[in-house]
């Protein structure tokens, strides 16, 4: 809904935007560790990895732009500028009576939005959309106004875009799930050699033949490692790393992990943890096993035990 009162540079020219374009920044994470250390595997404007360097929006040279610009985060700041530019006024959360004049940027942290006009200048070319933070930019925050004197007049770009995303396409290189179990090639396998010496398993991280159990964190609502393959003999250990667990349901970071599909002899149920909670499982033989936190079920994992080959 647009305020009642006029932005600055559509009171002083007296018409309305050539375009109006909506931008939403947000973050993608491949899993709760991710999230959790404040790893992004991607960085987007309007749900989509360079979205608009794929498909650039079209302007005309000198034309009267405002962005409505938000973002979401949900932990990252944004400087969004366009390179090139300056923008003309910019109104921070949108009110037209927060206004600023002149400024090379926009800084928003989650959650923060800004109304931002802008001419773009009277000469044809490509002009880019970032954040200026540019370890996320390259992750996916980049896009292009793209000027020409008979570019088409599209009036409003929306976040949306045109039409909404029915299902995952086929061609789709990776697919991410925080939560649950995202594509091979990026929520890899961990496995867990036996130890030639003392055939008993070595676990992961130690610098020693030492018998430590095999750890699997609770952390950002997620199991990490997501997939965890272990000999015969292994003892895992769960651990929740997530902090705050106070309140019921959704709300709470307690969790518990309960084997929905069983393929062996040794299904399993942790007690409901706390944060630094710990629980600890031996596996005396081979079988798979996909579990979820009966808390927050969108979590997702599987153990698998092998039998070591003899060489």
């Amino acid at each position: 809904m647009e305020p009642k009162k006029k932005y600055r540079l559509e009171a002083e020219l007296g018409r309305q935007p050539d375009l109006k374009l909506y931008i939403v920044q947000s973050e993608w994470y491949a899993s709760g560790r991710d999230f959790f250390d404040g790893r992004a595997t991607y960085v987007v404007f309007n749900g989509f990895n360079l979205r608009y360097v794929n498909e650039p929006i079209p302007v005309r040279p000198g034309d009267y732009v405002r962005i409505y610009f938000l973002n979401v985060g949900p932990s990252l700041t944004s400087t969004f500028h366009v390179v090139g530019g300056i923008w003309e006024y910019i109104y921070y959360q949108g009110n037209p009576d927060n206004v600023m004049k002149g400024s090379q940027t926009v800084l928003a942290g989650p959650s923060d939005s800004w109304v931002i006009e802008w001419r773009v200048p009277p000469v044809e070319g490509d002009y880019t959309l970032v954040t200026h933070v540019f370890n996320t930019a390259i992750k996916g925050a980049l896009g292009i106004l793209r000027a020409k004197k008979e570019a088409p007049r599209v009036g409003e770009v929306r976040a949306e875009g045109p039409k909404a995303l029915a299902a995952i396409p086929a061609d789709a290189k990776r697919v991410l799930d925080p939560y649950g179990l995202g594509i091979p090639d990026h929520d890899y396998t961990v496995r867990v050699p036996p130890d030639p010496a003392q055939g008993q398993p070595l676990a992961v991280g130690s610098r020693a033949l030492e018998s430590l159990p095999v750890r699997v964190q609770m952390v950002g609502n997620s199991f990490y490692p997501k997939v965890l393959e272990i000999p015969v003999g292994t003892t895992v250990e769960f651990v929740n790393e997530d902090v705050f667990d106070l309140l019921d349901g959704e709300r709470t970071g307690r969790h518990d992990a309960v084997v929905i599909d069983v393929r062996g002899p040794e299904p399993f149920v942790t007690p409901k943890l706390g944060h630094a909670d710990r629980y600890r499982i031996t596996f005396t033989q081979p079988g798979e096993y996909t579990y979820i936190c009966s808390i927050h079920p969108y979590m997702k994992g599987i153990i698998r035990v092998y039998a070591p080959v003899d060489r």
